[in-house]
């Protein structure tokens, strides 16, 4: 599961217990920033109250202090405001744009993993990167984020935001050390092929599924060539001349040849595309 070491207080993790009442114990975990001075709403309540909110459609701080106020006591009450009491706009926006949002991310990530499955005995976890849609501002370009996202549910189990797109590759290890790796199989496009990537992997106790390109960065002796049907399948690109309407097949290269840990150069896919003919 996602490591809580940052964490003030260890979570305990399990196959049980996946209720709304978890949830709100995960969030306990969260440091208040807040002085203690004044407080009338604890913060896990607060941020109890903005995901269900968000859950229920609200967009923004406005629309999750409109549901705050027309949600009923019992419900309240239930995300751990205390009777009486509903909080502001005011107050819930204040709040959380002073929460940690990187110790608020592994939290929620905690809880999304407990309630993901595995695949034949296994857990796909996916890591990609993308630029934040939306979200630049006039002072500063949007966000890009580098995400862990598993594959059965396709739910997002943890993200670490980095400068450009150029930057990925360093914080796949932050990224990763959220997670134990045992039984967990992780898939990447061609950015992340590389040799610490895949032994920092390997190491952790995981598996990796990476797409291997022929480029100069990966050049290295051939470690291991494939044996199975080598002579079947291509496993360097090939490019044919072709004409307008005519198939074209492209291989990738061998991964043994990359240099890569705990490489099983024992299968290769390929790509077909036609390129039609534009209307003139």
């Amino acid at each position: 599961m996602p490591s809580l070491l940052t964490l003030p207080t260890p979570v305990e993790s399990g196959p049980v217990g996946l209720t709304p009442r978890r949830l709100l114990d995960l969030l306990s975990t969260v440091p208040d920033p807040r002085r203690r001075r004044g407080i009338r709403y604890r913060v896990d309540a607060i941020l109890a109250v903005g995901i269900a909110a968000v859950l229920a459609g609200s967009r923004s701080f406005v629309a999750i202090g409109e549901w705050a106020a027309d949600a009923s006591t019992d419900i309240l009450i239930g995300l751990g405001v205390t009777a009486g009491r509903r909080p502001s706009e005011a107050t819930i926006r204040r709040a959380i744009r002073r929460i940690d949002a990187d110790i608020l991310d592994q939290v929620i990530g905690a809880y999304l993993w407990l309630r993901t499955g595995i695949i034949g005995g296994r857990r796909g976890i996916a890591v990609d990167g993308k630029t934040v849609r939306g979200a630049r501002s006039r002072t500063s370009p949007a966000p890009h984020l580098v995400a862990a996202l598993d594959h059965d549910s396709e739910t997002v189990l943890g993200q670490v935001q980095t400068p450009a797109e150029s930057k990925e590759i360093p914080v796949l290890r932050e990224l990763l050390d959220r997670f134990t790796l045992e039984g967990v199989v992780v898939t990447a496009d061609a950015m992340h092929t590389q040799r610490d990537a895949a032994a920092h992997i390997v190491t952790a106790g995981g598996d990796y599924l990476l797409t291997v390109k022929e480029e100069p960065a990966l050049a290295a002796p051939c470690v291991q060539e494939p044996t199975v049907g080598a002579a079947a399948r291509p496993v360097r690109g090939q490019h044919q001349p072709r004409h307008p309407g005519a198939p074209h097949h492209q291989g990738p290269a061998s991964a043994a040849r990359t240099g890569i840990p705990a490489v099983m150069p024992r299968a290769s896919a390929s790509h077909r595309s036609s390129v039609l003919d534009r209307p003139s």
